[in-house]
């Protein structure tokens, strides 16, 4: 690899400054460019791939400033709040939109006077920022503190989170993108309220671990990304480093790689061409976390997936996944153009493979609805059997509209999921779909399923209001009056045997459990880069077998500040 660089570096002219790296999973311009694309301003963005580099994430903000300037009185304008936050993204994201008027550099400014009093402008802020003949270069220092209390069952318990890091990140040579990224922090308080939460905490290793008197926690990415255009209509690019990714199609949670886990270190290839998308990764993660170093291992995720999208019509797509442990990269998963579940064969079928089907509609103006089917190893001889243990399939349906009877700047989500018994689960409890014991995919799991609807509402381009409410059923495995466990296919780490198990697994057999969870938050940004989130959630759990119940709400306030 580091030969590959440093041809790069001698071989690669040196001509404009392109930005080849990539935008995180979180930021909220992948909602703006979604309903961009419901309202039909642009096609497709590619959302069964994310994230997306800078220079994508450009040409299609390109793309709606070009249809904003060349509107016909028969179209539909975009609202005053769209293009306050095309003008909001444009100065975010591309170099060449700002100026010394919407940005400020601490290190860069005048005076120490005029760097102080631009971290409390109204300007894009940066630490430091250098364009040269090469290439270009920008550092954000970044903040992040939050107070999370609990409303119920009681109010006494409370969190407190303080973070500082940093981002450095750019290209060089037109084609290199690079970026690194780290922050620290603290947690006083309980623990278990700001796992609560901030779910991610639960996979992050410093926090698990507890041995400080504090809690703290540790975050860092980074990686290189080249990308090129051979001709006019492909783009190629290649990528190595670690980072949060999303693979497959969901308003909800998608059943490939949601995202809900660690983030993962990747080889990861793309290819775009025209109407054909290709993308071929192999990602590193862990298993759950243990005291005993000598039990923590390596476990690896290798995916391909292939793409059709027609622009006006649909995007369909088919894909494989197959999750391995217990060696090194494999390199027969490494190749890009082959059936893994074959290369399994060959490989003596010691792999948790999985095949999954994708579609989502391009052809409704102001809707758009999506589907998923996944099957878990087995992946057609079981499908006439919807009872049998063998039969782990899941599936995801659903439907969104923007703008629904002409309520300007709301996006409503609907979801549907459901996964059979075991789904996600494999003979070597190693190969389960897990990182760091988190589920890859939805993380409602095996034998469960959940409705999830979603409002999102922008009041202005500094103000966002978003409703969601989840409803979940599921089957727990258990154990009887003899003191047997009864394995109905409900724990992801506890795999299916069809000798101990018996051949038929109904659908939420099993210790039955609901849950309801609703959150609600409004993001304020009174300053560019300084973003007040003032959330609320509850959650209402109900065993039915067991007749019990219980409730947890909790509220929390988060500022982050980059500059």
């Amino acid at each position: 690899m580091k030969i590959f660089i440093l041809i790069l570096f001698l071989f690669i002219p040196v001509i404009s400054f392109s930005q080849m790296d990539n935008i995180p999973v979180s930021n909220p311009v992948y909602d703006y460019l979604k309903s961009m694309n419901l309202k039909g301003v642009i096609g497709p963005i590619n959302d069964q791939d994310l994230p997306l580099s800078r220079k994508k994430i450009i040409s299609f903000l390109n793309q709606i400033d070009e249809y904003n300037i060349n509107l016909n009185s028969s179209e539909k304008t975009l609202t005053t709040v769209e293009k306050e936050l095309l003008k909001k993204y444009f100065i975010l994201f591309d170099a060449s939109k700002r100026n010394k008027s919407n940005t400020t550099d601490f290190l860069n400014e005048d005076s120490f006077s005029e760097s102080l009093s631009g971290i409390f402008s109204d300007k894009q802020k940066f630490f430091l920022r250098h364009k040269g003949k090469s290439g270009n270069f920008s550092m954000e220092l970044l903040n992040r503190n939050q107070y999370i209390n609990t409303l119920s069952p009681e109010t006494k318990s409370n969190a407190k989170i303080l973070g500082f890091g940093g981002k450095v990140f750019g290209t060089m040579f037109d084609h290199l993108g690079y970026s690194i990224s780290a922050e620290a922090g603290l947690i006083g308080g309980s623990s278990d309220v700001a796992s609560a939460v901030e779910t991610w905490l639960k996979y992050n290793y410093k926090f698990v671990e507890g041995v400080e008197e504090i809690r703290s926690y540790s975050l860092t990415s980074g990686y290189l990304r080249y990308e090129t255009s051979p001709t006019e209509d492909i783009t190629v690019s290649a990528f190595i480093g670690k980072d949060k990714i999303k693979t497959g199609f969901g308003y909800d949670q998608s059943l490939i790689i949601s995202g809900n886990g660690p983030d993962m270190d990747l080889i990861k290839f793309n290819i775009d061409w025209g109407i054909f998308k290709f993308v071929s990764y192999t990602g590193a993660t862990v298993g759950p976390f243990n005291q005993d170093r000598l039990k923590n291992y390596t476990k690896y995720v290798a995916n391909n997936m292939f793409l059709f999208s027609l622009p006006k019509l649909f995007d369909i797509g088919i894909g494989e996944q197959q999750i391995y442990s217990g060696r090194g990269i494999d390199i027969a998963y490494l190749t890009p153009f082959a059936f893994y579940k074959f290369l399994e064969h060959d490989l003596q079928d010691r792999d948790n493979g999985t095949f999954y089907f994708l579609f989502q509609s391009n052809f409704l103006k102001n809707f758009q609805f999506n589907g998923t089917f996944y099957m878990d190893e087995n992946f057609f001889g079981q499908l006439g059997n919807m009872s049998a243990g063998q039969n782990k399939t899941a599936y995801q349906v659903g439907l969104m509209a923007y703008e629904p009877a002409g309520i300007e700047n709301l996006a409503l989500k609907f979801s549907y999921t459901k996964l059979r018994p075991f789904v996600y689960s494999h003979v070597n409890p190693e190969n389960s779909i897990t990182g760091f014991g988190t589920i890859l995919g939805s993380n409602i799991g095996p034998n469960a399923d959940r409705l999830f609807f979603n409002a999102n509402y922008n009041l202005s381009s500094r103000v966002n209001l978003n409703l969601s409410y989840a409803f979940s059923r599921k089957g727990n495995n258990f154990v009887d009056s003899f003191g047997d466990l009864i394995n109905v296919g409900g724990d992801v780490n506890l795999p299916y045997n069809r000798t101990l198990d018996g051949e038929d697994k109904p659908f939420l057999a099993g210790e039955r459990v609901n849950t309801g969870i609703f959150t609600a938050n409004v993001k304020v940004e009174p300053l560019k880069d300084y973003i007040f989130d003032i959330g609320y959630i509850l959650r209402n759990t109900e065993n039915l077998t067991k007749n019990t119940s219980s409730k947890q709400s909790y509220g929390f306030v988060r500022l982050s500040i980059s500059y």
